[in-house]
């Protein structure tokens, strides 16, 4: 942005010192970008201040990008993800780079090229870079069609009509820029990437995981119980010194979302039981359900424990009778796969940042979730 800005003002100074500088005459038309290409780029958030760095596949003829966010050194407990984008089908998918955990995800936005429309604005034409450089640009402006909320500007260069910058702004307010670089035409094996996303997309429908799976042979010597505590003592940076994950309780109605809290440590009956006291009565009171509300919890034995049940009896909380494992019925489940995918949106970087998002994104959820 800086240099991009550097070579404006050199311009504009060659003009007022009445040195000869290069006649603008308006392009004939917008050129036409590549369908395919490979490279490089940023996108910086000017709403937080934050910019992530990916490589991307586009295949404009497909309707469908790869990104892979690139690791950065100096913030070690973030998690990064590859995304799938295919716009065909409107679907993402979201995999985990270090689990290989994936997430589908309905798309909500329509297609949006990287190409400059048919009825942009010409706007400037200029060389960006230092001298020698002599890398010729344009500039474009217009309303896309898959936006049309918002103002666009792309910088384009004049040879190739590769993508260097696009601006969208709303309200008058810049909301994000892309910066590209390193771009190379066309995909390096077109045949690959579709057929590594059949594989996922397989892999999804009949197992609803993309972790490398065990080969079939001689049934496993742990129990369902001795494998979900390997899965959660596993859950650190390789370094053995961050946790890139939170444990939170939170409750609901059909009213609305109740208190979401996060839980330190490591849950007991007692540590349940305060929570209950501090956040379960209140919670009642705040989204008006007076006191003849049912509660319902399933059969974990630190919902099911001596002191656990005393409280409920010594607050009158009706309880809701639950059958015995049957997970799947909770209905909760439901709020937390959409507060998780909520959560990935917004990229946090950090276990407090995570737990603001978190609650950020539990107020949000519609009642009807």
């Amino acid at each position: 942005m800086h240099r991009l800005l550097l070579a404006i003002l050199a311009a504009a100074g060659a003009s007022v010192l009445g040195l000869p500088g290069p006649e603008l005459s308006p392009a004939a038309g917008p050129c036409l970008a590549p369908l395919q290409w490979e490279g490089r780029w940023v996108q910086y958030d000017h709403s937080t201040g934050r910019n992530s760095r990916a490589a991307v596949s586009y295949d404009g003829q497909n309707r469908r990008i790869r990104v892979l966010q690139q690791n950065k050194k100096h913030t070690p407990c973030q998690r990064f993800f590859e995304y799938i984008y295919l716009y065909q089908s409107m679907v993402m998918f979201q995999i985990d780079q270090k689990t290989k955990d994936c997430s589908k995800i309905a798309l909500v936005e329509a297609w949006d090229p990287f190409d400059i429309p048919s009825n942009a604005t010409f706007e400037d034409q200029y060389i960006i870079g230092g001298p020698g450089d002599n890398v010729e640009v344009q500039e474009w402006s217009d309303r896309k069609p898959a936006r049309q909320h918002e103002t666009w500007v792309g910088v384009y260069t004049l040879k190739d009509c590769y993508p260097v910058q696009e601006t969208y702004t709303r309200n008058s307010s810049v909301t994000t820029s892309t910066r590209f670089f390193n771009l190379q035409l066309g995909i390096s094996d077109p045949d690959v990437p579709m057929s590594t996303v059949a594989s996922i997309i397989h892999k999804w429908k009949k197992f609803r995981t993309t972790r490398t799976l065990p080969r079939a042979g001689r049934p496993s010597k742990l129990s369902d119980r001795g494998k979900r505590g390997l899965s959660q003592g596993g859950d650190q940076e390789p370094d053995g010194h961050c946790q890139n994950s939170i444990m939170l309780w939170g409750c609901f109605s059909a009213a609305g979302t109740g208190r979401l809290v996060r839980i330190e440590g490591k849950m007991n009956a007692a540590m349940y039981r305060d929570i209950l006291d501090e956040n379960l009565l209140q919670s009642t009171l705040d989204l008006r359900l007076g006191r003849r509300f049912i509660f319902q919890q399933d059969n974990d034995p630190k919902h099911t424990a001596k002191i656990t049940k005393q409280w409920l009896q010594g607050n009158s909380v009706n309880v809701l009778e639950w059958p015995s494992q049957s997970p799947d019925l909770n209905l909760i489940e439901h709020l937390w796969r959409d507060l998780k995918m909520a959560v990935h949106r917004r990229f946090p970087s950090n276990l407090m940042e995570l737990e603001r998002c978190c609650k950020e994104e539990w107020a949000k959820l519609p009642k009807d979730s």
